[in-house]
């Protein structure tokens, strides 16, 4: 599989790119800040987030990148992270799964719904021929992403994940196919 571009333009103002391992301290400045807004939605902040946990994200995603298992961005404005997303090949071959949060401060400013645009016409454009997004059914705000891009909704389901403090434990999954 090729990969996308390590950087990757959303707006005049919005750019991905690719986790550095000098981004510790900023990620997990940024996920402290908004424990409050992504601890309902997420396991992975469950217990607050570390120094070490932003330390074994970084190594992680870099890995992982490297294996071409998943390609995961930092969200920046201007130069500062507010927030990552990531293209998953965990549905396997032409499919890619799109993960994403934002800082708390931030929502609300289509930052997201942007960045999923973008990250779709990158997915598109290495080959994929569908993307997908997959979240709690009572995370009406990450629904709205893939609803307002024009992703048709395929199925609901019980969920496989471990569980964020809010969610039902019922998933929706959107689907977006190349043009």
């Amino acid at each position: 599989m090729k990969a996308p571009a390590e950087e990757v333009a959303v707006s005049d103002t919005i750019l991905l790119r690719r986790w550095r391992a000098d981004d510790v301290a900023a990620v997990r400045r940024a996920v402290a800040e908004s424990i409050d807004h992504l601890r309902p939605w997420t396991s992975w902040v469950a217990d607050g987030y570390p120094v070490e946990a932003a330390r074994e994200f970084i190594d992680t995603t870099r890995r992982r990148w490297d294996e071409r298992v998943t390609f995961d961005y930092a969200i920046t404005i201007s130069g500062e992270i507010v927030g990552g997303c990531g293209l998953m090949t965990r549905l396997g071959p032409g499919a890619f799964e799109i993960g994403y949060w934002v800082h708390r401060a931030r929502t609300g400013e289509g930052i997201i719904t942007k960045t999923v645009e973008r990250l779709a016409e990158v997915a598109f454009g290495i080959g994929a021929e569908r993307v997908v997004i997959i979240h709690d059914e009572l995370n009406e705000r990450s629904g709205a992403v893939p609803a307002r891009l024009g992703f048709r909704l395929l199925e609901r389901r019980a969920s496989e994940r471990e569980r964020g403090a809010a969610e039902s434990g019922t998933e929706l999954v959107w689907e977006l196919r190349a043009p």
